[in-house]
């Protein structure tokens, strides 16, 4: 039993290493074919294209009284603490929020290479769950600040140069729904 174990797991480390590199993993289309689970991994450490920028969600809105309320940064989580590399729950909120934006970012620029016109991509945007998420995140912070209206601004700040903020893509304004719990 201990042999046939041992020939299982050097099996799945042969096909893990295998699978990290692209040749390799051409050869191994039918055996990865039949990994439904995923338990074959493939591990990008040094991606090809690493990301050079962080993504920043921004938001304003108008108040009840009907006064612009000017923008300011949606924030999840709490500054750092000491004790934040053993416990640290918040951190969830902003992995949220970061997978949101992608899936987002990934979304508009694969509908922004269609021949939508404008209209399309503005409906077809709005209609993503990844946008709809966002947007809800946002409507929950516009609903505890009192506002009528959100709008929200997702925002490239490139490493090379901190504190320059470059528009990806800003939203429409949407009505704050007030009765939500």
């Amino acid at each position: 039993m201990t042999a046939v174990i041992a020939i299982v797991l050097a099996t799945w480390l042969v096909l893990t290493v295998a699978n990290q590199f692209d040749y390799a993993r051409s050869k191994l289309g039918r055996i990865l074919a039949l990994d439904i689970f995923g338990l074959i991994p493939v591990w990008t450490f040094f991606a090809p294209h690493p990301g050079t920028s962080d993504y920043r969600i921004f938001f304003r809105g108008t108040s009840r009284s009907g006064e612009l309320v000017p923008w300011s940064e949606l924030e999840l989580s709490e500054g750092r603490k000491p004790w934040h590399f053993l416990w640290n729950p918040h951190k969830r909120h902003a992995k949220v929020l970061n997978d949101l934006v992608q899936a987002f970012l990934r979304f508009y620029h694969g509908a922004s290479a269609k021949n939508y016109d404008a209209a399309q991509l503005r409906m077809a945007c709005m209609l993503n769950m990844a946008y709809l998420g966002t947007l809800s995140l946002i409507e929950a912070r516009a609903r505890s600040l009192a506002m009528a209206s959100v709008q929200f601004a997702i925002v490239s700040e490139e490493g090379s140069a901190p504190g320059i903020f470059n528009p990806v893509i800003v939203s429409l304004s949407h009505a704050v729904n007030q009765d939500h719990a």
